[in-house]
């Protein structure tokens, strides 16, 4: 979660030379952004702005890329909203009869509810970015099981190293609600 958590810090900067979260990554053309350009609380509308931000996506060299909406991540705060945005089959929070585009269409498949995310306020939509958000096994899981010869108690544990990052800012796109 802590990639997350510092996504806007300026203490973690990826290596375009900015933060993950940033209006500022530099291409071969003009900056470009992975953030809401106004900060959005947790709605339909704001959803649909990101997964159109992300839909938009240019590459390095200014060309349209197929850069699509994979995960709606939220904090525990926003769980609810989150399934209701995102599993409702009219549209969320209105009297209207229209049909929940964001739903009929799959634009974003899946939430995960992050029960890590120091903020209440903050969602992100993790992307299909070949190397955007990246999770490296540094030594893979090793379980070892013992037994107390005093007690006869089985004990047990497993011991991993990892590590968690991004390469391709493209990987995430957020709204950094206060």
């Amino acid at each position: 979660a802590n990639v997350y958590n510092r996504a806007d810090n300026g203490a973690y900067l990826g290596g375009d030379g900015v933060v993950l979260a940033s209006s500022a990554h530099t291409s071969l053309g003009a900056n470009q952004s992975n953030i809401l350009s106004t900060a959005a609380a947790l709605s339909e509308a704001g959803v649909e702005d990101l997964a159109i931000d992300i839909m938009d996506a240019l590459n390095s060299r200014g060309l349209k890329i197929s850069l699509r909406p994979k995960c709606l991540i939220v904090p525990t705060a926003l769980a609810f909203e989150a399934e209701r945005i995102l599993k409702s089959t009219l549209q969320n929070d209105t009297a209207n009869n229209a049909i929940n585009a964001l739903r009929s269409k799959g634009t974003v498949p899946r939430y995960d509810v992050c029960h890590y995310l120091t903020s209440a306020t903050r969602w992100h939509i993790r992307t299909n970015a070949p190397n955007g958000m990246c999770w490296f096994d540094r030594k893979a899981v090793e379980f070892k099981r013992d037994t107390d010869f005093d007690t006869d108690n089985a004990k047990a544990k497993a011991y991993m190293r990892l590590s968690v990052g991004w390469t391709d800012w493209r990987g995430l796109y957020t709204s950094l609600a206060a």
